[in-house]
């Protein structure tokens, strides 16, 4: 396995393990990483002020992150996504906008496509745990 040189020069840490990778039929161009992030979601409402939202992801690629939700998000209106690592606590704040949604056990699968690609570091931290 190879290993990554991001954070702690020190303490390297190994290359996270695709969950999807792209193929002919599959729509997606980048692989898809499993995730357990917490999430904390800022979506607009008129006249008021965003509402915060708590959840957490499910899986994770440089493009986008699909979350489960409370509620339902309105499609393509930005929103800013706080995604943070449950064991080493690393944070990562970017733009996005729902692209698509469906009810789930417990919530909303929301797809959202990032405005902004995350990059290959940040990918690398959120998606690595201390054990690896």
């Amino acid at each position: 396995m190879s290993i990554l040189p991001f954070a702690n020069p020190h303490r390297p840490m190994l290359a996270p393990r695709p969950l999807l990778t792209a193929c002919v039929t599959d729509r997606r161009a980048e692989p898809r990483f499993s995730s357990s992030l917490r999430v904390v979601c800022e979506a607009p409402q008129d006249n008021r002020p965003p509402r915060l939202m708590q959840g957490s992801s499910t899986n994770l690629s440089r493009h986008g992150v699909a979350l489960i939700l409370p509620r339902a998000l309105p499609r393509n209106e930005r929103v800013v996504l706080i995604l943070e690592h449950p064991e080493t606590g690393y944070r990562c704040q970017r733009p996005a906008r729902p692209r698509h949604d469906r009810r789930v056990y417990g919530g909303w699968m929301t797809g959202c496509e990032f405005e902004e690609p995350l990059t290959e570091a940040e990918l690398a931290q959120l998606v690595t745990s201390n054990g690896d």
